[in-house]
């Protein structure tokens, strides 16, 4: 309910207070002690990957450019895996990375962001149709006319999409001995709210008259 950087500061100043944020991000990287401080330039390069013009920023540039027409399912994937993913991938890769994880660990890290990117993405549009406002933190209903994934199939679908990215994201973990955090965190963010259970309580709640989830 509070109103956004821009609405009280003014658009120049909420540019700049991006720009300043972003900058400072690297200037916090840059003082990271890596067991391998030959690491440092792959770490600092990855992430300036992942949230510029190949990741975080082109993404939302796309997304942009696509409001007055309709995407096919890979445009709306390219968006996605850049805008909400490329960010998932940098700390999943920077983790390992920094703990000294081997090529093949780091490449499985990578895996696991890009299953888990998408799959909190699907689950972020179909809360934006079934969430609530106040399970969100924000509006709902606010992705009607954009490119999402419910738009493209359907809240059906979608849950099948969302434990199928899932799963990818857990096969990935495979190769760590201790993954059990990870798990936790892929299975949490991606069941935050499931199609089906809200389906079947709100039947259940039009046929009795009460709320079978309270």
């Amino acid at each position: 309910g509070r109103p956004t950087n821009h609405k009280v500061y003014g658009e120049a100043m909420a540019i700049l207070a991006g720009d300043a944020l972003l900058t400072d991000a690297f200037m916090a990287a840059s003082t990271a002690q890596l067991a391998d401080p030959k690491d440092m330039a792959f770490a600092i390069g990855m992430l300036a990957e992942c949230a510029g013009s190949m990741g975080m920023v082109g993404g939302q540039v796309l997304d942009i450019g696509s409001e007055e027409r309709l995407l096919t399912e890979q445009e709306v994937i390219d968006i996605q895996t850049r805008k909400t993913g490329a960010l998932i991938n940098a700390a999943c890769v920077l983790g390992a990375v920094a703990g000294g994880g081997s090529e093949e660990q780091i490449d499985a890290a990578a895996q696991f962001a890009s299953g888990l990117g998408v799959a909190f993405q699907i689950r972020d549009d179909m809360l934006d149709v079934i969430g609530t406002q106040e399970e969100m933190g924000k509006g709902v209903g606010t992705d009607e006319t954009k490119n999402t994934f419910v738009r493209l199939y359907g809240l059906e679908k979608c849950e099948e999409l969302v434990q199928k990215y899932t799963d990818y994201a857990l096969n990935a973990l495979k190769i760590f001995d201790d993954a059990q955090y990870l798990t936790e965190l892929a299975k949490g963010l991606t069941a935050r709210r499931n199609y089906r259970a809200r389906r079947s309580d709100h039947t259940r709640q039009n046929a009795s008259g009460c709320d079978a989830s309270a």
